[in-house]
């Protein structure tokens, strides 16, 4: 131990000038450090089920979908999704969705093929017509009556209590999941509604992903500073054996 001693104080500068090289050379590159929010990527690659489910995936775009949900405020008199506000607001999240490059479809109690069975055949048109949404009690109780009556809709667009809707987008095969996602959630929150939102789908899972990462790299690394300080304290038991290799 002595002879290593010997040797780094012999060759000290050559030693403080290799460190500083290569603390500046990591330290620049930092900058190109990119935090993976995939999960999908942490799964076995060979695993059947993860092959079946990126296959299914890719296909279907499965993993391309951010669902925004809405759920009527118990406390509101209509305790159900069939109440002109919530369907006013559930019209404008859709249309301001579709209206973004990164997403390619979008579907909604307001955007749904209706297929009706007439004297004459197949009716095929709009659930809900946006340009005349329904605001009557009478026109809206009659619209929640038809619509949970076809399984179609009931657990796809509505539960079967009509108490939840949900707005199913679906993103650009290029499309950045994690920004795609922050900026569907800005735009629900510009919204005036009293409804409670939740979020689904890997896009919104990846950019919840981040920000449990960032929360954690910024509680960490200061008691990780912390910690390394006092170690070096109780070692050296100076001010320069704690900030020189600090430093």
């Amino acid at each position: 131990m002595q002879k290593f001693a010997d040797l780094v104080i012999k060759y000290r500068m050559i030693i403080i000038v290799s460190v500083v090289a290569l603390t500046g050379f990591f330290g620049y590159h930092l900058k190109n450090l990119e935090i993976d929010t995939d999960i999908l990527r942490y799964l076995p690659k060979n695993d059947s089920v993860v092959i079946l489910f990126n296959e299914v995936g890719d296909k279907f775009g499965g993993t391309a979908l951010a669902m925004v949900a809405l759920e009527t405020d118990p406390k509101d008199a209509v305790h159900n999704v069939f109440n002109y506000e919530t369907l006013n607001r559930v019209e404008e999240i859709t249309e301001r969705f579709k209206q973004m490059d990164e997403v390619s479809h979008v579907m909604s109690l307001t955007d749904i093929i209706d297929i009706k069975k007439t004297e004459w055949g197949l009716e095929v048109g709009k659930l809900i017509d946006k340009h005349n949404i329904p605001d009557s009690p009478g026109e809206l109780e009659k619209l929640k009556e038809y619509t949970l009556s076809k399984d179609m809709y009931q657990g796809n667009v509505i539960s079967e209590d009509g108490k939840i809707t949900v707005i199913i987008a679906r993103l650009e095969k290029d499309a950045d999941k994690v920004k795609t996602a922050h900026k569907l959630k800005e735009i629900v929150k510009a919204t005036k509604g009293n409804e409670r939102i939740y979020y689904g789908g890997i896009p919104f899972q990846m950019a919840s992903v981040l920000g449990f990462i960032l929360g954690d790299l910024y509680r960490l690394i200061p008691l990780v500073t912390i910690l390394v300080m006092v170690t070096l304290f109780f070692s050296f038991r100076t001010l320069q054996g704690v900030f020189l290799p600090l430093f």
